[in-house]
């Protein structure tokens, strides 16, 4: 089994968001000068495959979007074995940015769909007086009933 050093995986993370377009030369030097242990055996093409194609690769899942299956909930993975399975790789931070964007717009246009449909005044209020609802959900605190 191949071993994934967290802390490489992790700088090679931190780089590829600064500097998409940086060269794998450059990052395959620095994880060599961070952990000369675990890159010992380890050649270019090698490297790339661990570490830069395996962020590059969870940073595009994130970012695909989802089918006509939209509600329905997805499964979650099992998590790694603590002792030293494969790293997990959480979302860069431009990805859940622009998750966190489309969940606030999808809620917001819901709200608006539901006050465009609304046929009198009081259906209007009703809508209104329901924005608790949205901003919960937009907050993560709740889901909203249909």
């Amino acid at each position: 089994m191949v071993v994934v050093s967290q802390r490489i995986l992790d700088m090679v993370r931190r780089e590829l968001v600064q500097d998409p377009d940086i060269e794998n030369g450059v990052l395959y030097e620095k994880a060599r000068e961070l952990d000369p242990d675990s890159m010992q055996d380890v050649d270019r093409r090698q490297f790339n495959a661990r570490y830069p194609l395996r962020v590059k690769r969870f940073e595009l899942a994130a970012r695909k979007p989802r089918g006509d299956n939209d509600s329905k909930p997805r499964r979650r993975r099992r998590q790694p074995p603590a002792d030293g399975g494969h790293a997990k790789l959480p979302a860069p931070a431009s990805v859940l940015r622009q998750l966190a964007r489309e969940g606030v717009r999808d809620v917001l246009l819901r709200f608006a769909q539901d006050l465009a449909n609304a046929d009198s005044r009081g259906e209007i209020v009703a809508v209104v007086a329901s924005v608790d609802q949205y901003v919960d959900q937009v907050l993560g605190l709740g889901s909203f009933g249909d």
